[in-house]
């Protein structure tokens, strides 16, 4: 096997991180004090390029592989994780949901509009009484005279503010469990769909709940059918390797952060590094972000229709997220009293880190759903 990156690989990545410190790395503050910065951020994203990056180059896209994709997400990441996040929601996040499942007229109405950074996507999943348990999920639609009509609510919804069209998963019949599950495409303008509860969280992003009272859109709308459920989460794990390459990059960019502070800062008259506690430590960050690269590289490598098998996104999912909880905890331990501060922007990857092991799937339920798998059997969590 080849582990190293082609020479185009490099070049994507190095063009990347030139236009993260031009454009981005000066203004990372501006991501918790302007809440309109993310709309800025995703217009330079798309003059430069770094939009619906694995997309069709016929909607504007790329058309990249997922894992040069990665390398991007990851790229950016080190410097600036909300600049990363974006470019993974309109790439192998969000965006390709449009792509996969959408009609030809709404791929040409939305896809190049977001490869250009003038319109963006959000994905409502989970519900106030559906989170970890999706299945559970009450929002319903049913068609009417051509039409789509949907009610129930969305809770933690993140980019709600700024997405210009929604995918929004629904009962569409009255089948239990996943059977009657599918999905919606929603515009931000549709009659009876509201944006409530604009809630800040600790990583600065913002988060919504979304509100259906006889939503109705035309019924082309309609994304995928009840019983699509497995099919949507085949494209969900894709955009779970996406998650985890940013988290790969947010915590390599602490990792880098630290290991040069270290060699600078002096105590007792000499640098940090000359310490053995604080050279076992930058010894062990190195190793775990090494080990997590392998995981998204191999995860994104090995793919026979072109998406992650849910087995690699989960256990990558699992150790590139602790791996990243560790490694910038680290990070703000090394730097001490300067790494406590916000000034240094350290304790904000923390922040930013802290909240993937619960989106996208608690860690604690994709272990349970690996344990199934190599043991060959199902552990329900629903009461009997």
């Amino acid at each position: 096997m080849h582990f190293g990156l082609t020479e185009e690989q490099e070049q994507q990545r190095d063009a990347t991180r030139r236009i993260a410190d031009k454009l981005f790395a000066p203004n990372e503050a501006l991501w918790e004090e302007d809440i309109n910065y993310s709309l800025v951020a995703l217009r330079r994203l798309g003059e430069n390029g770094l939009l619906g990056l694995n997309l069709s180059p016929e909607y504007g896209g790329l058309g990249l592989p997922p894992l040069d994709v990665a390398i991007c997400i990851e790229e950016m990441a080190k410097v600036s994780p909300q600049a990363s996040s974006l470019m993974a929601l309109t790439s192998i996040g969000q965006a390709y949901y449009l792509e996969k499942f959408a009609d030809e007229s709404l791929r040409q109405k939305y896809l190049p509009a977001i490869c250009r950074g003038e319109a963006t996507v959000s994905i409502g999943i989970s519900e106030p009484e559906a989170g970890t348990a999706a299945t559970a999920m009450r929002t319903r639609a049913h068609i009417q005279n051509g039409k789509v009509v949907i009610n129930g609510r969305k809770h933690y919804v993140s980019n709600a503010k700024d997405a210009s069209v929604f995918i929004i998963y629904a009962r569409l019949d009255d089948k239990p469990g996943a059977g009657a599950i599918g999905a919606i495409l929603v515009p931000a303008d549709a009659p009876g769909f509201r944006i409530e509860r604009l809630s800040k969280n600790m990583g600065g992003s913002y988060q919504a709940d979304l509100t259906f009272d006889d939503c109705t859109v035309p019924e082309d709308h309609v994304l995928a059918g009840p019983g699509a459920f497995a099919a949507l989460s085949h494209i969900y794990n894709l955009e779970r390797l996406g998650g985890s390459a940013g988290m790969l990059g947010i915590a390599t960019g602490a990792y880098e952060r630290a290991l040069d502070y270290v060699q600078t800062r002096e105590q007792f008259g000499k640098a940090l590094i000359e310490f053995q506690a604080v050279q076992l430590k930058i010894a062990d960050m190195a190793t775990q972000l090494e080990a997590a690269r392998l995981m998204v590289y191999r995860a994104l490598s090995r793919t026979p229709d072109g998406m992650p098998t849910a087995y690699d996104a989960s256990t990558t999912k699992i150790f590139v997220n602790e791996v990243a909880r560790k490694v910038t905890d680290d990070a703000i331990q090394l730097f001490g009293g300067a790494g406590y501060l916000q000034e240094t922007g350290i304790e904000r990857l923390y922040r930013y880190v802290r909240g993937y092991s619960i989106a996208g799937g608690t860690l604690d339920i994709h272990r349970t759903m690996v344990a199934g798998w190599v043991s060959g059997r199902h552990f329900s969590q629903w009461s009997k």
